[in-house]
């Protein structure tokens, strides 16, 4: 019988992943964090091991942490019986290694102070690039479809890189490494982009450039681009820390406009991705003098399961789900983009005041009737899908009254909407925004019962670790 826990303890994660790939160490803490290409999917600075935790995770083709025998059972695309017999040299053929990759030393340093000094040489640049007459356009951009102001600009010390580069790895404080496949020496990519660096505790921790959409071509289509050598961290963690309320959303965008339209109320911060874990002993120290931590994540399937997961780990976590106004919005931004009030959304998250009426005023001033129209037409698209799915006309929907009466006569609003599931009351939430009926009987009822049940929810898996 394979002894499991056994295999678990005496396999050394470290030299195992090293057979195959180059790691370098990002990170001291609780052990130590290695980091290099994922050997599964390819992706540059997505694959991430924690030797003395005995895990290892791809930020790109894996959903959670997995342990050595996972990493057996992935790499050879076998059972978990066969991948702990091959650990444990239960007479079973000994491990092969990718003869691409021989040998190689699986630890090297990174040096820090190094890194450090070219990204915030590069952090300036960029910074002087976008504040220059050339970055005008930017700057335009970033207002209008991302809603960030001067003030959130230069607060974040968000730039733009005028030109793509390649630099060498050692001017980056990182070891040299060759490209097995082409013999060739790997360097740093920094494509053109907006930059978007993260500080903690006055130190630079990464960079990330997000690459114009008309680049996104040929094989490397990556929006955005994490430059080599940084490591993940909680982004915003310095204004989290002394915040009554905490906003914790996928993105840096989303979070700096939540960020913006949030200030006098909560400061939001970001992990970088759904996918990514809250790591209690790094940062839940940034979190402890909320009052309330908030989580939007994206309204997919990743955006929810995050969302969950971050929910499981505090009473004081809640789940807030930002307003879909347009067919295939996701986010903040994109809640902003379809004339979203953000600050009113906010404001009603946190029972300040109601955002009704408020969805789309700041998006008359400021663009007129043309954003207004094709907003109205987007409104009357994603209205016959609501129609479609509660089987009633597109008129019927539109009005909230009737609709509740016209999906079901013989019942009362309240009986109605107790008869809903969580996401038609969202879908139903949904019209009030595109209305701007949110206090009508319908909508106020759906309101209530929805938050009637996420407590629920919340309440019987809530496991408080911070």
């Amino acid at each position: 019988m394979v002894d499991v826990d056994k295999i678990k303890k005496t396999t050394d994660l470290l030299a195992l992943v090293g057979r195959d790939v180059k790691l370098i160490k990002v990170a001291s803490t609780a052990g130590g964090e290695y980091a290099g290409e994922c050997p599964f999917c390819g992706g540059r600075d997505r694959f991430r091991v924690q030797p003395e935790q005995g895990r290892w995770w791809c930020r790109q083709c894996g959903d959670r942490w997995q342990d050595a025998i996972g990493y057996i059972q992935k790499r050879h695309g076998v059972g978990f019986k066969e991948a702990a017999a091959l650990l444990g040299d239960y007479e079973a053929p000994p491990l092969p290694a990718r003869p691409a990759q021989p040998d190689a030393d699986p630890v090297a340093e990174v040096d820090l102070a190094r890194w450090r000094e070219a990204g915030e040489q590069l952090v300036a640049e960029a910074v002087a690039a976008l504040w220059s007459p050339d970055g005008d356009p930017v700057r335009r951009q970033l207002r209008e479809s991302r809603g960030l102001d001067d003030e959130s600009l230069r607060a974040f010390k968000v730039g733009y890189v005028t030109a793509e580069r390649f630099d060498e790895l050692p001017a980056w404080g990182l070891p040299p490494e060759t490209n097995a496949e082409t013999g060739r020496p790997r360097k740093v990519w920094l494509p053109r982009g907006v930059l978007i660096p993260c500080y903690i505790d006055g130190e630079l921790r990464y960079i990330k450039v997000r690459r114009p959409d008309a680049e996104l071509r040929g094989a490397d289509d990556r929006k955005v681009v994490f430059v080599k050598g940084g490591h993940p961290a909680l982004f915003n963690a310095d204004a989290l820390a002394g915040a009554d309320v905490v906003l914790l959303v996928e993105g840096e965008f989303d979070a700096m406009l939540a960020h913006q339209a949030g200030r006098g109320h909560l400061a939001a911060g970001t992990l970088g991705s759904a996918q990514g874990r809250l790591d209690v002993d790094r940062w839940a120290r940034y979190l402890l003098q909320a009052r309330l931590v908030l989580v939007a994540y994206d309204a997919d399937a990743a955006g929810s399961k995050g969302s969950e997961a971050l929910a499981r780990l505090s009473a004081r976590v809640r789940r807030v789900r930002v307003p879909v106004l347009r067919l295939g919005d996701k986010d903040i931004v994109d809640y902003y983009r379809a004339g979203g009030d953000v600050r009113g959304w906010l404001e009603g998250a946190l029972g300040v005041e109601s955002a009704a009426g408020r969805v789309y005023e700041r998006t008359k001033k400021a663009h007129g009737g043309a954003r207004e129209a094709s907003y109205q037409n987007d409104n009357l698209k994603t209205s016959q899908v609501l129609a479609d799915k509660f089987g009633v006309s597109q008129p019927t929907i539109l009005r909230d009254a009737q609709f509740a009466r016209a999906v079901a006569p013989s019942l009362t609003v309240g009986e109605f909407i107790a008869g809903k599931t969580i996401d038609e009351l969202h879908r139903i939430l949904d019209v009030g925004d595109l209305l701007h009926h949110q206090e009508r009987e319908l909508y106020a009822l759906a309101r209530q019962e929805l938050a009637r049940r996420e407590a629920a929810t919340e309440k019987k898996t809530s496991r408080p670790l911070f």
